[in-house]
């Protein structure tokens, strides 16, 4: 059975056609308006192997948080809509991605409870058009219809965010990455030990 789903969302703010197939190549076909959240939904399906084509006209003459939050609402119920049963899955998931000056760690359940735990400290306030908070409205909407997300990366500051159906408590912060100073520290550390391995010490 193919795992594909096509989500049509209309509203005063935002029109939008989302497809997706789980079972996909990576292929990417998104027209926003919004350079750098085409850029990321791209990257999103050529990293996880899954066909995704979204179209959205938005209120961009506004701002772009109508976009952004909506499309996050259309792929999360997409993915709901593709995984169908969910039989014949793993129900939990994890990543640790390292890149140039981040660390990235994402743990994903799809039990089907909602919950959100966003984690990430913004150097810049835009990224060209795109205002880097609305990442957050992002997440919270698209996991709303299916999973459980913990999402941290390197960060001194935590924003948590939970469903109102559950617990008003917030779940709690996860633990800081290292300061700069203590992971230069590690690292000379263990460029010593290296050192005195290769002479023979």
């Amino acid at each position: 059975m193919p795992r594909t789903a096509t989500v049509t969302r209309k509203t005063a703010e935002t029109d939008i056609v989302l497809s997706i197939d789980l079972d996909g190549a990576g292929k990417a076909d998104i027209q926003t308006g919004l350079g750098f959240f085409d850029h990321m939904l791209t990257l999103l399906a050529g990293h996880s192997l899954i066909d995704l084509s979204v179209r959205c006209q938005g209120d961009l003459h506004v701002d772009g948080h109508h976009t952004v939050e909506d499309v996050g609402r259309a792929l999360g119920t997409a993915l709901k809509d593709s995984l169908g049963d969910r039989r014949g899955i793993r129900r939990y998931g994890h990543a640790i991605i390292p890149m140039d000056e981040s660390l990235a760690t994402v743990a994903v359940d799809l039990g089907g409870r909602t919950a959100t735990v966003f984690a990430v400290d913004f150097p810049v306030a835009t990224i060209g058009a795109f205002d880097a908070s609305s990442s957050r409205s992002s997440g919270r909407a698209s996991r709303r219809p299916q999973a459980r997300t913990s999402m941290p990366s390197c960060t001194t500051a935590a924003t948590a965010i939970t469903s109102p159906k559950r617990s008003s408590r917030p779940p709690p912060a996860p633990s800081a990455w290292p300061s700069k100073s203590t992971r230069a520290s590690v690292a000379c550390r263990a460029r010593r030990a290296r050192s005195r391995r290769t002479d023979g010490v």
